[in-house]
């Protein structure tokens, strides 16, 4: 759980590169005292191009697991929540450029 004030949003840019994909490239904000890591994984060629997008939220200071962060790929309707150890999983994900979001209220 995060406390405190809020820092400054900053982008950054991820690549990932999947098996059997090309490579993605997602922008990210940074959100509040958290990290996102983020990896695509392929999936059987038979899923016509599709992949996964998986990752954690940490709070930066403590490296702990940050729950109920909002983690979504911006204009696709894809997106999920973070679990208790602060991991998310985004399935079926067309091959293609992305920006990865991450919200939290509170």
């Amino acid at each position: 759980m995060m406390s405190g004030r809020c820092r400054p949003r900053a982008n950054y840019t991820l690549t990932t590169t999947g098996r059997r994909m090309k490579t993605f490239i997602t922008a990210m904000s940074r959100l509040a005292a958290a990290v996102a890591v983020v990896s695509v994984l392929a999936v059987s060629p038979v899923a016509a191009q599709t992949g996964t997008v998986t990752g954690s939220i940490t709070d930066a200071a403590t490296g702990a697991g940050i729950q109920s962060v909002q983690v979504y790929l911006a204009d696709t309707g894809l997106g999920t929540l973070t679990n208790a150890s602060g991991r998310f999983l985004i399935l079926n994900v067309p091959a293609g450029s992305y920006t990865l979001r991450a919200e939290r209220l509170g």
